[in-house]
């Protein structure tokens, strides 16, 4: 049989059977929907970059085997519903998120302080002046990217914190039952 808890949380679920439609993530759908879309989109961004890496070599192994871990763990989520898997994806995804928001502020205070900076700088023929406008533009436009970036993971991170609270809820009513109700009595 499969582990069911990573830890065992001291929090009591909602009174009421637990129903998948109760945990919403920001765009009214279900969490479950929501985690399911964002690890196939997670899939979808693993083969693209399965293809870029042999137009540039070695350019992303390292990442392969943590996206393929996390694809995995994903999948045995909302496969089992069992929060083993939510816990141990959460902890990993966690440190995933502090390392991706180090290198979004990184990105986005360079590339403003480029841009801004450049703005200060004379020239003086028409293509340093092209040059400089392209480079001040492409500043600003990868500090708004970056912005947009960490807005997306910050959704995720709620779908995926939804989901997390579905999962462990279910799994605490299921406990909470008596023995003689069966496992499908919480929808």
């Amino acid at each position: 049989m499969t582990q069911i808890w990573l830890w065992q949380p001291s929090n009591h679920p909602p009174e009421g059977p637990i129903r998948e439609d109760q945990y919403k993530c920001a765009c009214g759908l279900t969490a479950k929907f929501g985690f399911t879309v964002f690890t196939i989109f997670d899939i979808v961004l693993l083969v693209f970059s399965i293809i870029g890496l042999f137009i540039v070599p070695f350019l992303l192994a390292f990442q392969f085997p943590l996206a393929i871990g996390m694809i995995v763990l994903a999948v045995m989520s909302i496969k089992t519903l069992r929060p083993f898997f939510m816990q141990i994806y959460g902890i990993i995804y966690i440190i995933e998120m502090v390392y991706l928001f180090i290198a979004l502020a990184a990105m986005f205070f360079l590339f403003v302080l480029t841009g801004f900076l450049l703005l200060f700088v004379k020239v003086q023929t028409s293509e340093e002046r092209t040059n400089k406008n392209i480079t001040v533009i492409t500043s600003f436009v990868v500090a708004i990217l970056s912005v947009l970036t960490a807005i997306l993971a910050l959704w995720r991170c709620k779908v995926s914190w939804e989901f997390y609270k579905y999962v462990r809820d279910r799994q605490l009513a299921i406990e909470k039952q008596p023995s003689n109700i069966g496992f499908n009595q919480v929808a």
